[in-house]
């Protein structure tokens, strides 16, 4: 009996260490994945509108963290965060033009199910063959939090912040 808990134990751990993704290897031009307020503003320009997001829960709520979180709007693009914790991309509408890199591979809104499954596993995004849902949340390796991506016409079409609540 011992024997069957391990290798359930092992198979369990496995899955979900391989169904996460690392954050680090996320590139936004010039930007990573986390950046500090400079260096966005470096790359964008100064951001269209600042707000405090006010999230109701999460890594990124205000009154749940005890401190307070800004939301640096670029209209397709935004950041939420703060000048110690840095900024975290919090929600990116693809349009033509637009793309990020996982790992050096170059994504677009031009990106299908075939080209996800091809960079980050069939593990992580074959489930969506068999699915009526357009989003899948996949998860940072060794964290709570992650990011839902967004399919429309069978193509790539947003990236948002998830943590929970």
């Amino acid at each position: 009996m011992w024997r069957y808990t391990l290798i359930l134990i092992f198979l369990t751990t496995f899955s979900v260490h391989g169904q996460t993704i690392e954050a680090e290897k996320f590139k936004f031009g010039d930007l990573g994945f986390r950046s500090s307020k400079e260096e966005i503003v470096k790359v964008f320009g100064e951001p269209k509108r600042i707000s405090e997001p006010n999230y109701e829960c999460g890594f990124l709520s205000s009154s749940e963290q005890g401190k307070t979180f800004y939301l640096l709007d670029y209209k397709n693009i935004q950041f939420v965060g703060n000048e110690k914790d840095g900024y975290v991309i919090d929600k990116f509408n693809l349009t033509y033009g637009m793309s990020f890199t996982y790992d050096g591979v170059k994504l677009d809104m031009d990106s299908d199910l075939d080209k996800l499954i091809e960079v980050f596993g069939m593990e992580l995004f074959g489930s969506f063959h068999d699915s009526s849902t357009d989003s899948k949340l996949i998860r940072f390796q060794d964290s709570d939090d992650g990011i839902i991506f967004y399919l429309k016409d069978g193509r790539l079409s947003k990236l948002s912040y998830w943590s929970p609540c």
